[in-house]
Order: C-alpha cells, then structure tokens, then sequence
C-alpha cells in the first residue's frame, strides 16, 4: 500500500509538471473562446440592423472624426488618461463592442473597446480617444492598443512578428478595412508623433509595448489603407487548443500507464 500511494504521489508531481508547461497555452485558448463569442455577438447584432441605421452609425462616425484636432495625443498605458465622453462611448456601440480586429499571420481575432481602461485592454484591442474612429477615410489615424504578455490572452504577443506588407483587417459595422503595413516603429511613451493624423492618408496603427515584458518603449505598427476584396469575418480566433499540449497529454497518460504497470509486474514478481 505505500509503496502505490508513492506511485501515486509521483505521478501526481509529474502530472503538475507537465500542466505547468502549458497551461499558459490553455488560458490563451479559453480566453480566445471568451473573446469569440463577443465577436460572434457584435457581428450578429450588426448584421440585424437595416441599411439605414448602419449608415446613420457611419456617419455619425465620419463626423465625430472630422472634429477632431490633429494634435498630439497621450501615451495610451499612462495612468492619467482623458475621461470618455458620453458621445464617444455612443458612437459605434454595438453591445459595448466598437468593432473587431483580424490579423491572420498571428491568427488575432480580437473585439475592439472604446478608450484604453484595463476592462477594455484585459478583454481585447482599446480604442485610443484622441484619434480617429477606424471608419476609414482621408485625412483619418485610428490608433488600437493592446497589452503584450498579458497573463489572462494572448492578445498582441506577437505583435512584433508582424512585418512590411503584412495585412491585418477592421470589421466595423458591415464593413471590412483592409490595412497594409506599411511602417515599425520603436518610440519612448512620449514620443507621439507618428500617431498624427496626415492630410489625404487612412491609416490605423496598432500599438503595443515592447521590450517584451520590460516595457520600456513603445512599438507602433502602422497600416495604410489599401482596396481589397471583402473577407468574410471569423467567429473566433483560428488557433484551437494548441498541438503541444495536447501532445504533451498524451506523452502524459502513456507514461503514467507505463509506470502504474511497472510497479504492478514488480510487485507480482516479488
């Protein structure tokens, strides 16, 4: 008898073993699930509004940005940020969703929140206030922030893998922007230039701080608008439970079995 609860204390030690080493990957993937059903919800209810609505939204959109100074705008992971007015919490609300944002070479698929508060940045992209709504258009700069290395989502991780030319996708309402990028840059949190708006340019920067898990700087991932067939949104992230642990599971139980038939043909023996 204690020579099997020894068997049992082993296995047990090496089963948490291997649970430590992706259960990271297990978190990312629920919290991918979470993030999924909230996009399935925001597409759902944007596609139940009429035409009419939708282009009310729209322009309600446009002009909110064309009010809009081109001025400097604060660093977005600052502790002091500007308050959110009612009309901006109003404009592209659908259910508290602004829109989504879709970067398959790093397979995100991520809901985007109005400004830049921790509910929004712990659940998805924030909207950066001061800058434009990402509707699109000359003359705009939509800046979305996210964390990286965040415990509870992947979120923008691997943002720093993205690369010149890689595209990445805004669906907003019922339309899908496509952005090309077109420039990395690496700044100090006060350096905020790049985020300006420029006359007859649509861009959207996506940013981010880096070093990872240092966050000393500022990396910012600038697209440009660019005419592309429209894509069919996804529902959730494309990643499913990740390959290593389920390979890892499976070494797990065969090697637990091994162990467990071992010390019963042992003991037979003796």
């Amino acid at each position: 008898m204690k020579r099997f609860l020894t068997t049992l204390l082993i296995a047990a030690l090496f089963l948490a073993g291997i649970g430590c080493l992706f259960f990271t990957d297990i978190v990312y993937f629920l919290a991918s699930q979470r993030q999924g059903k909230v996009i399935e919800d925001y597409q759902q209810s944007a596609e139940a509004m009429n035409a009419q609505r939708l282009e009310a939204e729209y322009q309600r959109a446009v002009s909110y940005n064309l009010q809009l100074s081109t001025g400097i705008t604060h660093d977005p992971f600052s502790e002091e940020q500007p308050e959110r007015t009612d009309a901006y919490n109003e404009i592209l609300n659908v259910k508290d969703t602004m829109g989504t944002l879709e970067i398959p070479k790093i397979q995100v698929n991520l809901p985007i929140y109005h400004g830049t508060g921790d509910t929004a940045l712990s659940g998805g992209v924030g909207h950066l206030k001061s800058t434009s709504l990402p509707v699109g258009g000359a003359s705009t700069h939509a800046v979305l922030t996210g964390h990286r290395g965040y415990s509870g989502a992947k979120l923008f991780t691997d943002l720093d893998k993205l690369t010149i030319g890689d595209r990445f996708y805004l669906h907003v309402l019922d339309q899908t922007l496509t952005y090309e990028v077109d420039q990395i840059l690496t700044v100090e949190p006060n350096q905020t230039e790049a985020l300006k708006s420029e006359p007859d340019q649509d861009y959207v920067t996506l940013l981010t701080c880096t070093p990872y898990q240092i966050n000393s700087h500022r990396l910012l991932v600038r697209g440009k608008r660019v005419i592309d067939p429209p894509i069919t949104p996804q529902t959730e992230e494309t990643e499913s439970l990740p390959i290593k642990g389920l390979l890892l599971s499976f070494v797990t139980l065969e090697t637990l079995a091994g162990l467990i038939w071992y010390v019963k043909i042992k003991r037979r023996r003796k």
